[in-house]
């Protein structure tokens, strides 16, 4: 008994000892041995440890295995470790990962099915089976697979929705997408499709592919045209109609412009289809629908047309103002173009006034906006108020000539479909006609190619102005862009003048020539001189005048210059920026310029009344009595003379005071005598002299 319990104790120690080491497994079997012979709680609590600990080590090694197994792609192995390890414990994550793991075989199970079917054949299968795929794998690529096997299975409704729902950049697919629209006659949408495909694609069977083109936009053009005429022949339904006539205006527009087919019968269908949509736009009020349509203008327009887009942009005005220059353009042309006018107004009888409230509308529908402080409104009216006499002019010329009325348009109309040189030839014809030589090249002018400078002249953007002169421009032109670039010139000139910006010599040199065809011109420059009041100001237009008179030398300039030289001297000498010398030779120059500026004349025989005083008073402060003489002699001023005699009055009074021999005054009074005599025989002065010395001889 002893022995055994000896035995027993050395297994407890054992147990205890491996317990203590975390060696749980053969703990575990000590401690049930021990357990089986004396059965104790704190043996099977033990025990119980011993089994935990065991379990998790399990399961750590479960985990593990698990995750390399998934590292490896090895689905099926990880899948049963993970399980295995659940059954240990049940953690949340671990059902998440195997339901994942789970969806993810499916999937690939899926795929390799997908493929095994594509392969053999079952493209229906195939495609479904890639869609499983797709919900477990989340891969579009997939989807792409499905849709493209669906146009293999001859399922294009089916693979048209597919490829609807799918960004579809790859050639192959964009192929695809677009052969199952064309076989659900969807001609168009396989169209736009197809034009997006890289010229590249494919490498091998490209003439195929073209041919297939060809073929579809053959198509087409013919159902394009069978729906048409059976929109024409169906009176009912109206809205439908438009509805409809407005996708066959979209289809056959985009198959005019990226197709090579014959067109003519095509561009007329389309182009009634557009006018038809307007013409229901119109009734419904629509304007700024119809101006999608209206635009990009066509390259040319008839009367209908022209008077079609006035009205368009008169009513858009109305809310707008986004389109003022191009209510401008047509507004001007539909109202002074006789044949345009009467698309307009049917009352013949009234038509002179009925013009004349038209323009009044729109004129004022731009004022409003201009005075609210909008730019391009004011840019606008300015742009009206030269444009509309310019076409009024046309017009009134056109009466002269009634087969030149189709050339009665604004500058822009011209322009844009290509009536430029006709109305420049037109004007250069009948030179006549105008009432002076700027009238005439103002109207060649804004019609030439330099008429754009103008324009932005007019509105006041100088750099732009000059900016767009042209470089090369047609002979027949010439005389208009050379006025039209003197004129920037000259404005340009000013503008930098007016900024102290040095250049304006340069620019004001290259106008002259305008002065002689527009002598206003030169009196801007000249009003403009007399306005300024800053002394720096003054400076800056008396260079441009001495400028201007040194090139084109006249009465008007010459005056001018001699004027503003008074001016600026005059601010000079006041700031002491100069001494009343300086003064004076400015104001001799500028009577040299202009002997009859009485400011000039007036200012120098002030400035001679001082300059003589000063030197009066120095020679008399320095006793030196012969220069007072001849300065005083010398003098045309009274004031100077006055002054040299009231000195002496002075002199003489003081002398009669002094206490002096008779003879030493008699002296003094004889050299009184003498300096006075020699300023003026005639003075009273020598009377009262001569008196005072025949008292003092007695």
């Amino acid at each position: 008994m002893k022995k055994k319990l000896e035995n027993l104790e050395a297994i407890l120690d054992r147990a205890e000892y491996l317990f203590d080491k975390g060696n749980y497994g053969l703990a575990k079997v000590e401690f049930e041995k021990i357990n089986s012979v004396f059965p104790q709680d704190d043996f099977a609590e033990k025990i119980a440890i011993c089994e935990k600990e065991i379990a998790q080590v399990r399961f750590k090694e479960l985990i593990k295995k698990a995750r390399k197994y998934a590292k490896k792609n090895s689905l099926g192995e990880s899948l049963g470790y993970f399980e295995e390890a659940y059954k240990i414990s049940q953690e949340d994550w671990l059902s998440e990962r195997i339901a994942e793991l789970k969806t993810e075989l499916f999937g690939r199970n899926s795929f390799e099915a997908a493929k095994s079917a594509e392969d053999s054949g079952d493209y229906v299968k195939a495609a479904d089976l890639y869609e499983q795929a797709f919900a477990t794998q989340r891969d579009e690529e997939l989807l792409l697979k499905k849709a493209g096997l669906l146009v293999k299975a001859g399922k294009y409704e089916e693979a048209v929705s597919a490829f609807r729902s799918l960004d579809v950049s790859d050639d192959d697919a964009k192929y695809n997408y677009g052969f199952a629209l064309a076989a659900t006659r969807q001609y168009c949408e396989c169209l736009k499709i197809w034009d997006t495909i890289s010229p590249l694609f494919p490498l091998a069977g490209y003439k195929t592919f073209s041919q297939q083109k060809r073929q579809v936009q053959s198509r087409l053009a013919k159902d394009l045209m069978l729906e048409f005429s059976k929109l024409t022949g169906d009176k009912t339904h109206k809205e439908k109609q438009t509805e409809a006539f407005s996708d066959i205006y979209e289809q056959g527009r985009y198959l005019l412009e990226h197709s090579e087919i014959e067109k003519t019968k095509l561009t007329a269908l389309t182009e009634y289809c557009k006018y038809l949509q307007i013409a229901f736009m119109w009734k419904q009020e629509k304007y700024s629908d119809m101006l999608k349509l209206l635009l990009p203008y066509p390259k040319k327009l008839n009367a209908d047309l022209l008077a079609l887009y006035a009205k368009t942009f008169f009513r858009i005005a109305e809310t707008s103002e986004k389109y003022f220059s191009d209510l401008v353009m047509f507004w001007l042309t539909a109202l002074y173009n006789e044949e345009i006018f009467a698309k307009l107004s049917a009352a013949e009888e009234q038509s002179g006034h009925i013009r004349e409230q038209l323009l009044h509308y729109a004129e004022n529908m731009i004022k409003i906006h201009a005075e609210a402080g909008n730019i391009e409104a004011k840019k606008a009216l300015r742009i009206w108020n030269v444009e509309k006499r310019i076409v009024k002019g046309l017009r009134d010329l056109s009466e002269i000539e009634p087969e030149a009325a189709r050339l009665v348009c604004s500058s822009r109309f011209a322009e844009k479909f290509g009536r430029s040189d006709e109305v420049i030839s037109f004007i250069r014809n009948n030179r006549s006609f105008f009432s002076n030589i700027e009238h005439y090249l103002l109207t060649g002018g804004i019609f030439s190619s330099a008429g754009k400078s103008l324009f932005h002249l007019l509105c006041g953007e100088h750099e732009e102005s000059l900016a767009s002169l042209p470089e090369l421009y047609d002979p027949k032109e010439a005389e208009f862009v050379k006025y039209c670039t003197e004129r920037v010139h000259f404005s340009y000139g000013l503008y930098c003048l007016e900024k102290g910006d040095n250049r304006f010599v340069r620019y004001f040199e290259s106008a002259m020539p305008l002065f002689e065809k527009a002598p206003d011109y030169e009196k801007m420059v000249i009003e403009k001189s007399l306005a300024c009041h800053r002394l720096e100001e003054i400076g800056r237009y008396e260079n441009a005048l001495s400028e201007i008179h040194s090139k084109r030398p006249g009465p008007e300039i010459r005056n001018a210059l001699s004027l503003v030289m008074v001016r600026r001297g005059i601010g000079m000498y006041n700031k002491h920026q100069i001494n009343s010398k300086n003064m004076e030779v400015i104001l001799k120059k500028a009577l040299q310029h202009n002997p009859e500026n009485e400011l000039a004349r007036v200012t120098l025989r002030s400035m001679q009344v001082d300059i003589e005083m000063e030197a009066l008073g120095k020679a008399i402060n320095k006793h030196k009595m012969n220069k007072a003489c001849r300065i005083a002699a010398d003098s045309e001023n009274k004031e100077v003379k006055s002054e040299f005699f009231e000195f002496m009055k002075r002199n003489l009074n003081h002398l009669e005071e002094m206490e002096m021999e008779n003879e030493e005054k008699v002296f003094l009074l004889n050299d009184f005598f003498k300096w006075c005599a020699r300023v003026d025989e005639s003075h009273a002065i020598l009377n009262d002299i001569d008196r005072i010395i025949k008292k003092l001889e007695k």
